[in-house]
């Protein structure tokens, strides 16, 4: 659970900070918290539902259930991180169609 805690409190913290900070300039003290606090209750009830759905399909071994799915995201994830050292032009519609 403390893994899980420390994932949603990291989120949040990201989501709150750089992305309501940057649009919204009128973003107080008081705004980011409620926000913040909305944000943990949907991450908590997506969370929920995820294991309940996990543990419903049967996947039989679950570390490799895992592995799987975060091949599925990290894969994408690291050719945007290697995409600019390594292409000197780049724009959006690159990103996307890579």
């Amino acid at each position: 659970m403390s893994s899980l805690d420390s994932s949603m409190h990291s989120i949040c913290a990201a989501v709150s900070t750089d992305f309501g900070g940057r649009f919204k300039k009128d973003w107080s003290d008081q705004n980011q918290l409620s926000f913040a606090r909305s944000l943990v209750d949907c991450l908590g009830v997506l969370c929920t539902k995820g294991t309940l759905i996990v543990s419903c399909i049967g996947t039989g071994r679950i570390f490799d259930f895992l592995i799987g799915q975060m091949g599925l995201i990290g894969v994408p994830l690291a050719g945007l991180f290697l995409m600019r050292p390594i292409v000197t032009h780049t724009a959006a519609m690159h990103t996307w169609s890579g």
